[in-house]
């Protein structure tokens, strides 16, 4: 008896097509989640909120620094790893205050 070579090859694509189907759907789903954390922390650094952990309190003021101390530094919105790849971190008092800034606290 011969044997059909491609018998059972269609159950073996629909298997594989599923499993990529649930990659990309898991993929998708942590797309949509990482995007959730960024727009909701960037939202919680610019309102009168003080998080309620440490973390929290120093990405905002991470994030602050952006805004009211220079603007090259610190793009990091979530956590500052890709500040430390592009070199846009530093001790923020070695940082001068740029001109172009927002005053918070006027003197």
């Amino acid at each position: 008896m011969v044997r059909d070579p491609r018998r059972g090859a269609h159950a073996r694509d629909l298997l594989r097509d599923h499993s990529e189907l649930e990659r990309e759907r898991g993929a998708a789903a942590g797309q949509r989640l990482g995007l959730l954390w960024y727009e909701w922390v960037h939202y919680v650094a610019h309102i009168p909120y003080v998080p309620k952990t440490a973390f929290g309190r120093w990405i905002k003021k991470y994030h602050l620094w952006h805004h009211y101390k220079n603007e090259r530094m610190w793009f990091g919105v979530t956590n500052p790893s890709m500040d430390f790849v592009g070199r846009t971190y530093a001790r923020v008092d070695d940082v001068e205050r740029s001109g172009s800034t927002r005053v918070l606290f006027p003197k």
